[in-house]
């Protein structure tokens, strides 16, 4: 059991973080979704400044959905 004392001791110290999603599932993958599409647009898209970047997101927000 002394294998297992790190990982008995995270799950004490973390029970409540590690299990809430099962209480309500809720994730934040939908931002980071969106956060990872705004990141490819912008390495495509060298030159392109913040507002034409902006407005190249919100007109295909849309199909991350």
């Amino acid at each position: 059991m002394t294998y297992f004392e790190d990982l008995v001791k995270s799950m004490n110290n973390w029970e409540e973080e590690i299990f809430n999603y099962f209480n309500s599932p809720i994730t934040n993958a939908y931002t980071e979704s969106l956060n990872r599409l705004i990141k490819t647009m912008n390495h495509v898209g060298r030159g392109y400044s913040f507002e034409a970047l902006g407005q190249k997101f919100y007109l295909h927000k849309d199909i991350v959905k």
